[in-house]
């Protein structure tokens, strides 16, 4: 029974921390697994029933295991603890899921005007980072991820690409909007803010078969022609080499490294 019990915790912890769900979520897990484990080592099940064919005879009671006397009083600690660990996960999964969900939700609203806005302007662009990488290997945002990342190929006219990222602004997002340069390359990043979540959008040159911008260059091959992929239920553009843009900005592993460990 208490390898059973390990066996769905070990299978929890595997979704937990390697997969998808936000870190909070790993708070009730944890707590249920130390319960689990002080239980079993300390008060495990204090009978069992001796067999005789098919007929269960009596309970035996195992040398070290608590007397009969002493089993109401205990069994009464159990509840307690287990009571209160219930109300203990329901608070931190109840908070989990309205600061995590609810991002995502903002998150969702905020890629879908950003994506509707390009669009409409005729801009080429593609999900790139943290974005690209939930789209790659959850297909849906990574929870926890600080921001949105866009890249877009910037025009010729640079002051129309600036008009038309100040409309962005106005449309999509409207709390807070800056600029920074890169420290490689002579391109922006201009980073834009609703009450509840960031996005990013990477300004990228394309000029003779190279791919500039602002965390190096690369092959335009790797990134074009674009493919369709989804994020959070939403169809948008991707690398054609995403895995190529992955490894570079998260190394080899990206694909089975914890995601926690990817966005410390």
């Amino acid at each position: 029974m208490v390898l059973s019990a390990l066996s769905t915790y070990v299978y929890i912890s595997f979704l937990l921390v390697w997969q998808s769900f936000p870190p909070c979520f790993s708070f009730p897990y944890y707590a249920g697994l130390f319960y689990g484990l002080t239980i079993s080592k300390r008060f495990p099940l204090n009978f069992f029933l001796e067999k005789k064919g098919n007929q269960n005879v009596k309970p035996i009671m195992i040398k070290g295991y608590p007397k009969s006397g002493e089993t109401l009083g205990l069994y009464w600690t159990r509840a307690i603890v287990v009571v209160l660990l219930g109300i203990v996960v329901y608070v931190a999964v109840t908070y989990c899921f309205h600061v995590y969900y609810d991002r995502e939700a903002a998150f969702r609203n905020a890629l879908t005007c950003s994506m509707r806005f390009l669009e409409e302007n005729k801009i080429v662009f593609w999900l790139q980072n943290g974005t690209l990488l939930g789209s790659t290997r959850l297909g849906r945002l990574v929870l926890w991820d600080a921001d949105l990342d866009i890249g877009f190929k910037r025009s010729d006219d640079t002051d129309k690409v600036l008009a038309m990222m100040n409309e962005l602004d106005s449309r999509c997002f409207g709390v807070v909007s800056t600029v920074r340069m890169g420290l490689q390359n002579p391109v922006r990043v201009f980073r834009k803010c609703t009450k509840r979540i960031c996005a990013e959008f990477h300004e990228t040159i394309v000029n003779d078969g190279v791919v500039i911008s602002v965390d190096g260059s690369s092959p335009e091959k790797e990134l074009f022609p674009l493919q369709r992929c989804t994020v959070a239920d939403v169809v948008s553009h991707c690398p054609h080499n995403a895995p190529y843009y992955l490894k570079e900005a998260y190394g080899g592993d990206w694909l089975t490294r914890s995601l926690t460990e990817l966005f410390q």
